[in-house]
């Protein structure tokens, strides 16, 4: 089989196209990857996908740094990859030392529901940190639409909370169910927890809205769905 000859101009093109992509991602509320899930974004090797970041670190666009306490190296954006990115609400520059490394594997998790979500179809994916400014009453990991056009909340849920936090959030989380900000929330667990989470959140019988008790149903629940990562998202 022959490969297709390409000139000098097409190969720039497409090491362009690689670079925006990247760089609109990052810029556009990601903040901040990893190799493994940039590759998996332009769907290139590692290796390549390495040579394309440090030729962007090189040019001023990332900034790389390896975070011992998760054995780690973490690729992000710079203040003026950001200023160059064809973002419209561009997100947070990455800044070196001031990620936490607790958080690194919930962000990343986040980005794999993410790529797992747009590869099926889902469109406008919001990052948490984008979210700030439009009304919610608690900012979820991010916001997406499925191929059916609901607005979805989405909550990676690495570690199991308690009943009496559920209760906190359940109220809320339906006032903008109602508000119309979205239609239901998927709690999404990356280690295989999704029927754990649902026992927790459903042995909440009664919430406090207003300053009144108010007794749950199955129609409340009916908004919250709970799902592995690993078979996320479901067919809708």
């Amino acid at each position: 089989m022959n490969l297709p000859h390409l000139s000098h101009p097409e190969i720039w093109a497409r090491a362009h196209a690689k670079r925006r992509l990247v760089l609109d991602w990052l810029a556009g509320g990601e903040c901040y990857s990893t190799v493994q899930h940039l590759a998996m974004l332009l769907e290139l090797s590692r290796p390549t996908v390495h040579d394309l970041l440090t030729a962007m670190e090189r040019d001023g666009l990332l900034q790389h740094e390896s975070v011992e306490a998760s054995k780690r190296k973490i690729w992000g954006v710079t203040p003026h990859g950001i200023a160059l990115a064809s973002v419209e609400k561009p997100g947070p520059h990455f800044e070196r030392g001031r990620v936490s490394a607790g958080f690194i594997q919930h962000h990343l998790d986040t980005q794999k529901a993410r790529l797992q979500a747009e590869a099926n179809g889902w469109i406008g994916w919001m990052p948490g940190k984008l979210l700030y400014d439009i009304g919610l009453k608690k900012i979820p990991d991010a916001l997406a639409t499925t191929p059916a056009g609901q607005t979805i909340a989405i909550e990676v849920e690495r570690t199991i909370k308690t009943p009496k936090r559920y209760a906190e959030i359940i109220p809320i989380t339906l006032m903008d169910v109602k508000a119309g900000r979205y239609a239901a929330v998927h709690y999404i667990s990356p280690q295989g927890h999704a029927s754990a989470i649902s026992r927790a959140l459903r042995r909440v019988e009664k919430v406090k809205v207003g300053g009144e008790t108010v007794k749950l149903t199955d129609a409340h629940f009916t908004r919250f769905s709970f799902h592995d990562l690993a078979e996320w998202p479901p067919s809708l």
